[in-house]
Formats: structure tokens, C-alpha cells, sequence
């Protein structure tokens, strides 16, 4: 298995961050790269619950979505399996820090050298541009604690 990590320091606390992954209205609104929407058909949130969404870029090219959860620890971790092409493990961190801090983590475990190589082409530059935009949402919205 390899893995991409990608992480960033967040000026909010631990359960508005995790509040905005856990709430889809919120999750549609900051999920992805720059440019993309998205369109959320299912969100269940618990093990074994789906997660199938399409992903529209900003020239209208849609990139179905589809995984399943494996493990919901509130306030902790995220994790599901992307079922659709490619298909990888996706976890999601959450940490609290001191001065009401957060630190926020993906982990991405790929099965394959070659998808894995691929992905290092791409993935840390559009994770950061999804921690832009999470951080916008945060910064835009006063959310409940």
C-alpha cells in the first residue's frame, strides 16, 4: 500500500471542522478542487453507508463518485473506500490542537505503484485546494460548536 498524506493547521476548533465533513449541506458546498461542484445523491453516514456523488468541473465534465464508510469515530476519523475507478482507501483526520486549532489530515492509501505514481502527479496540489476551500467556508460561516 502506498499513501499520500496531506495536512493543514486550521484556526477552528475540532468540532466545526468536523461539524462541516458530517453535515453534506456543508461537505457539497467545500468538497473538491478549485472549480468543481458537487451533486450529493447519497450521504449515510455510518459503516456500511454509501457515499455516491457526482463532482462537476467548471467546464461541466462530471466525475461520478462512489464509496462506502468503514469508520466513523466522532471527532476523530473518517474513513471509506472509493468504489469507483480508481479505487483507493481515503482516510480523514481530525485532531484537536491547542488555541482552539484543528489539525485536519487526509490519507490517502493506494493499492498500486503505478496509480500511486500517477496520483503524486496531481493529488497533493488539489488536496491543498480542498483545505482552500474548507478554510473559506470556515472563515465565510459561523458555525455551531
Amino acid at each position: 500500500m502506498f499513501c499520500i498524506v496531506s495536512q493543514r493547521i486550521l484556526n477552528h476548533p475540532i468540532a466545526q471542522v468536523f461539524n462541516v465533513f458530517v453535515d453534506p449541506e456543508k461537505l457539497r458546498q467545500w468538497w473538491g478542487p478549485h472549480g468543481f461542484t458537487n451533486r450529493f445523491e447519497t450521504f449515510d453516514l455510518r459503516p456500511g453507508g454509501h457515499w455516491i456523488f457526482d463532482m462537476v468541473d467548471e467546464r461541466g465534465k462530471v466525475y461520478p463518485n462512489h464509496g462506502v464508510f468503514k469508520e466513523i469515530l466522532p471527532l476523530e476519523k473518517i474513513a471509506w473506500t472509493r468504489l469507483s475507478q480508481p479505487i483507493f482507501d481515503m482516510e480523514v483526520r481530525f485532531k484537536a490542537l491547542d488555541h482552539g486549532r484543528t489539525a485536519f489530515t487526509f490519507v490517502m492509501s493506494i493499492p498500486d505503484e503505478r496509480l500511486y505514481e500517477t496520483f503524486l502527479t496531481f493529488a497533493p496540489e488539489k488536496n491543498e485546494e480542498n483545505f482552500d476551500r474548507l478554510e473559506q467556508l470556515l472563515n465565510q460561516v459561523s458555525l455551531p460548536v
